[in-house]
């Protein structure tokens, strides 16, 4: 990746610790750069914009993807598959304006969620994914199953201004799992630029059913901590 990037006259920005990628993504907003393209995972990807929000940068930013994550859920959602396409699409690849959705304050491009797999994508071990890949969040997840409590859930089903008394859907729940993207946890269809979101709420589901989509989508959440 560093080859190529010099190659191509790129300036390489590396992260150290969890969080850099949110101050260099600021920092090259201070500095007004126009493309920024974020290496690494769909958490990386989260930071970088992230960043860019709070710099107020989003709207002069193009962010582009280079997948060298754990699930690269997000770049793989968008077309972009391996290194090399990245770095080309760089080079002659055209813009697109994706959706992007508001979760507690914070900005998400791929999904976010709330619950029992919420839970586990924070308290999975880096170390652990190191060794393991996405096995981990399911040898997490059901370690959290055992002590986990059912999220109380209240959804105002009619706009504010013309909802009956009646229209407010209330539930115990697994997880709440909002999708912007083709593919989430929990399935769901969802087209990151149809101005849409498709919403999952999961009441029961045996925990080995629940968790067994973190090996198809894991590391693509943004996790919700109050709905």
């Amino acid at each position: 990746m560093h080859t190529r990037a010099a190659d191509c006259r790129y300036t390489v920005r590396e992260t150290d610790e969890a969080g850099d990628a949110i101050t260099l993504a600021k920092d090259a907003a201070t500095d007004d750069v126009k493309l920024l393209a974020a290496c690494g995972g769909d958490r990386t990807i989260h930071q970088v914009v992230s960043g860019l929000d709070q710099a107020d940068a989003l709207a002069d930013t193009t962010v582009a993807v280079i997948p060298t994550g754990t699930g690269n859920n997000f770049a793989q959602n968008t077309g972009v598959t391996n290194i090399e396409q990245a770095f080309d699409l760089l080079e002659i690849g055209k813009g697109r304006c994706i959706d992007l959705g508001v979760a507690d304050g914070e900005p998400f491009t791929n999904s976010c969620i709330a619950g029992l797999t919420a839970q586990t994508s924070s308290e999975t071990d880096s170390d652990l994914k190191e060794r393991l890949g996405t096995l981990a969040y399911v040898m997490t997840g059901f370690r959290q199953a055992t002590e986990f409590n059912l999220l109380h859930v209240e959804i105002d089903t009619a706009p504010a201004s013309t909802a009956p008394a009646d229209s407010t859907w209330t539930a115990e729940a697994l997880c709440i799992l909002i999708g912007n993207a083709r593919q989430f946890p929990g399935g769901g269809q969802s087209n990151v630029e149809d101005e849409l979101f498709n919403i999952t709420i999961v009441e029961e589901m045996p925990t080995n059913e629940l968790l067994s989509g973190r090996l198809r989508y894991s590391d693509s959440l943004r996790a919700i901590p109050n709905m």
